[in-house]
């Protein structure tokens, strides 16, 4: 798998998959659900944001881990109980958060060389849980908004996988 292409690979990776991981997440319960997105999200999530390690886990996997987060939420959360207002107020206050833990370890990183300048990018990483509670309050709030069809934005839709 090449990095230029990363998401691409992974995406077609994922499809070959996908009718055997809903097989499995469709069957599992939802206590057993909520203890794999909790696992998850220790190992993949938190622990690379706390320790400044890079998870060495590939972009594939990553992927898988985002769908089953998406999967739980379009299985159990159906009409998301959280108004869109705190969604919106949660999702600001995590990127603000994030954005500025970022200005002080990068900030801090300068003045103290702890782990070689490594810090300021554990928060802005693909591992970041920062990175993914914003990723899942946005998709909450794209949730509850009224899709709107628009031709001309449909069409260049279409194409935008293949030019990628």
């Amino acid at each position: 798998m090449t990095n230029s292409y990363w998401f691409a690979t992974s995406f077609i990776i994922l499809l070959v998959f996908l009718p055997y991981i809903n097989t499995l997440l469709r069957n599992i319960s939802k206590e057993q659900f909520k203890r794999l997105l909790i696992s998850e999200t220790i190992i993949f999530f938190i622990l690379p944001t706390v320790t400044f390690v890079k998870s060495s886990v590939n972009d594939t996997i990553l992927l898988g881990c985002l769908y089953t987060f998406g999967a739980y939420i379009r299985l159990h959360i159906v009409n998301s109980e959280v108004s869109l207002k705190k969604l919106n107020i949660f999702s600001s206050v995590n990127l603000l958060i994030m954005v500025v833990a970022i200005g002080i370890l990068e900030f801090l990183s300068t003045k103290i060389n702890v782990l070689n300048g490594k810090e300021p990018s554990a928060f802005s990483s693909s591992y970041s849980f920062f990175q993914l509670f914003l990723a899942i309050g946005i998709f909450l709030i794209i949730m509850q908004l009224k899709p709107k069809y628009n031709v001309r934005f449909n069409k260049i839709a279409t194409t935008s996988f293949g030019i990628y």
